[in-house]
């Protein structure tokens, strides 16, 4: 074993943070969370907003509105009722 095959076989190098424990992660989720907040005072004065009036009036995607309202009625806090061109939204908070 020559000295160069020693230094190979010690400990390695730390590991670093698990995944998700980012500082980007919590960022990610402050951003969710007001938009949640931003989506839930839309809905409030418009409970007959669509997806696409929410996205063009908080300037995010359709994909982003879908997440944050998919979190909404899992927490029980939206409900959408009625068929999907004549319902409307109600929230619970």
């Amino acid at each position: 074993m020559t000295t160069h095959d020693q230094a190979l076989s010690g400990p390695g190098p730390e590991k670093g943070p698990e995944k998700g424990h980012e500082k980007g992660h919590d960022r990610k989720s402050v951003e969710i969370e007001q938009r949640m907040e931003q989506i839930c005072l839309l809905l409030k004065s418009d409970p007959k907003m669509s997806i696409s009036g929410i996205s063009t009036e908080l300037g995010i995607t359709h994909k982003q509105v879908r997440i944050a309202i998919d979190r909404l009625k899992t927490a029980g806090v939206i409900q959408f009722t009625g068929s999907g061109r004549g319902g409307h939204w109600i929230v619970r908070n």
